[in-house]
């Protein structure tokens, strides 16, 4: 797979000069766990963002699937943002509403 997840967190990490080490002592796991997220084809979205919080990296330009979960203080432009969530707000609103008429 072209855009295994793994392999683009591992050239994210070993660009960032931080050892695999310390970041694995930041997270509060061991070496071997990070290098067995390096070995995944598809990795959980908190553990992106956790690792992109400790080497500095913004892995939604590099994972498309991230982009909807990245949080306000990553978008680039806060009036994109503040649009994001109001839409986010109606469609969730939307289906609470549908999944209500389905009860009855």
């Amino acid at each position: 797979m072209q855009n295994d997840q793994g392999i683009i967190l591992q050239k994210a990490v070993l660009k960032s000069g931080i050892s695999i080490s310390e970041i694995g002592r930041r997270l509060g796991k061991g070496r071997s766990w990070l290098y067995f997220q390096f070995s995944r084809n598809k990795i959980p979205v908190e553990v992106f963002f956790q690792i992109g919080n400790i080497i500095n990296h913004d892995f939604t330009e590099d994972v498309a699937e991230l982009r909807k979960f990245a949080p306000v203080s990553l978008r680039k432009n806060e009036e994109e943002s503040i649009e994001y969530w109001k839409m986010r707000y109606y469609s969730l609103l939307e289906e609470h509403v549908e999944l209500l008429k389905r009860q009855r």
